[in-house]
């Protein structure tokens, strides 16, 4: 990886208004209407624990998961539009080798879904005063998905022939995710959702963090470190795969 090519990436993901709207705003917009209706709803019933909104604790962390997830697209374009494309030639006329561009344009990438998370959750601690909870397994959690990510959009991007495609499995396999999880629709279809619910990513992720102390009602420290540490296995499988596909798809 190359300090200088990481920060071209970089810049370039910043510099995107419509990726800023979809990873910053979005979240932050969706997240703050849905806390504004469960304050509507829980009229008369407490939800400040210690000065703490946790509905909004509740909005804002699943929002920035969510949004983390779907930030796979940003490496998946990088793939097609720089590696996939005539750009493609004039990056072979540099003494710099292809693979060490991928490779820093992921650091790229998971730098700015670190920073979109870490700005989604910003905002919701200074304007709504968001619990954090255990900041260090916040922390964890965010680098985890966002380097696990990173990696499906890499593998996405070298795997499907075109942008649009490549956009399009991105987010048909970031939804999954997140539907089969059973967090948001109660599927019951078995063995995948039962799976699913318990060892996505995404599920992986939301328990660790709301077991590590968010809820009281929720304070499982054990089970937060165990799911942490399979998010942590899956992530560095993940890491395997990618390393696979780029020795077997090289850009």
């Amino acid at each position: 990886m190359s300090i200088s090519i990481i920060k071209h990436y970089l810049f370039r993901s910043m510099s995107d208004k419509f990726g800023l709207i979809i990873q910053v705003i979005a979240p932050i917009l969706i997240a703050s209407v849905m806390t504004s209706i469960g304050h509507n709803s829980a009229e008369g019933y407490g939800h400040l624990v210690d000065g703490h909104d946790m509905i909004a604790t509740g909005n804002f962390l699943v929002n920035m998961l969510i949004f983390q997830f779907m930030s796979a697209g940003y490496m998946s374009e990088y793939i097609h539009y720089d590696f996939k494309s005539d750009r493609r030639w004039r990056l072979l006329a540099t003494p710099v080798s292809l693979n060490k561009y991928v490779f820093s344009a992921l650091a790229a990438c998971i730098v700015y879904a670190l920073i979109s998370g870490f700005a989604v959750l910003a905002f919701g601690y200074f304007v709504f005063n968001v619990y954090m909870g255990n900041i260090v397994i916040i922390v964890i959690t965010l680098v985890l998905t966002a380097i696990f990510s990173q990696l499906m959009g890499m593998i996405i991007g070298l795997c499907t022939k075109t942008a649009s495609a490549s956009n399009a499995l991105v987010q048909v396999v970031g939804w999954a995710l997140l539907i089969f999880s059973g967090f948001f629709i109660g599927l019951n279809i078995g063995v995948i959702t039962d799976f699913l619910g318990t060892y996505s990513p995404f599920s992986l992720a939301v328990d660790a963090i709301f077991y590590s102390g968010i809820f009281t009602n929720m304070d499982r420290i054990n089970d937060a470190y165990r799911s942490l540490g399979i998010l942590a296995g899956v992530t560095v499988v993940t890491a395997a795969a990618a390393w696979l596909v780029v020795r077997s798809r090289p850009v």
